[in-house]
């Protein structure tokens, strides 16, 4: 649970110097979370700059579509776990997945997200082939009947899509359902939460749940541009990306995922998303 006995003894006092590298280390507070994890949040510590990747600014948009319903806690749950205001919207799935042809994934946040979702989007884009997980094929077998079948859209968990590599045409839409923050009810988180709440209260979301959620988005907005002829649209399904309201904390913690995400034009503007897929 805590790796910083382990990489002070193993790792610091081994060496002269560390190179750390990964496309994820960073969130929107920079390394400051990475710091907290490794025992390192010192002053006398100074951080290189990331190395950024070839501009993607002009070849994809971040979509935050209006009138979502409110994500609020639901019973028994924390700040950063929630439940829809009503079921999944299938209405913004529906339209983007129209505009795109398919040619994308939908990363649900929850299992029963997927329960009775795909039924419903068959049965109103019927020239679009679905794949979901959890009809019996292996992932390897999903992705490639995803790469060879045009027009075919893939429903997964988020968890689904780490690794993932879809370059080219197959893949210009990714639909998050949910920012993807990990239940509170795990014993490893809960015991990170109190032991940085100790040291300052609200460190726990702010320092670990915020990381680690913004991480996973990262992850799985980082399925859409793989190679520099890339293009797509990264479409989050949850307002709390651009106006948090059930925390204290919500406009300070939007702004810091958002400043973590890559550089794409933020909009909620549907026409622009709309000639921007269609265009692909």
């Amino acid at each position: 649970m805590d790796v910083r006995p382990f990489f002070h003894q193993h790792v610091r006092r081994a060496a002269s110097s560390v190179l750390l590298t990964s496309a994820t280390l960073r969130d929107g507070r920079g390394f400051n979370s990475l710091g907290l994890r490794l025992g390192l949040a010192s002053p006398r510590w100074k951080w290189p700059k990331g190395v950024e990747t070839p501009s993607t600014s002009t070849r994809g948009l971040l979509f935050v579509p209006p009138d979502l319903p409110e994500r609020r806690p639901g019973p028994g749950r924390r700040r950063g776990r929630s439940r829809l205001g009503g079921s999944l919207p299938q209405g913004p799935m529906e339209r983007m997945l129209r505009a795109s042809r398919g040619r994308g994934p939908a990363a649900l946040h929850q299992p029963q997200d997927a329960g009775g979702l795909p039924p419903r989007l068959e049965a109103a884009l019927p020239e679009i082939t679905f794949f979901v997980q959890g009809d019996g094929l292996s992932r390897t077998q999903l992705l490639d009947r995803f790469r060879a079948t045009p027009s075919a859209a893939l429903l997964g968990l988020a968890s689904f899509w780490q690794g993932v590599d879809l370059p080219g045409e197959a893949l210009s839409l990714v639909i998050v359902s949910a920012l993807p923050f990990a239940p509170p009810d795990d014993p490893v988180l809960q015991a990170r939460i109190r032991e940085a709440d100790a040291q300052r209260e609200g460190l726990g979301f702010i320092g670990i749940q915020v990381p680690q959620m913004t991480l996973k988005l990262k992850q799985g907005i980082g399925r859409l541009i793989r190679t520099r002829a890339d293009r797509g649209v990264v479409a989050v399904l949850d307002p709390r990306l651009m106006l948090p309201s059930e925390d204290r904390l919500g406009k300070r913690y939007a702004a810091q995922v958002r400043a973590a995400l890559p550089p794409f034009p933020l909009t909620r503007d549907w026409e622009r998303v709309t000639t921007f897929l269609e265009s692909l």
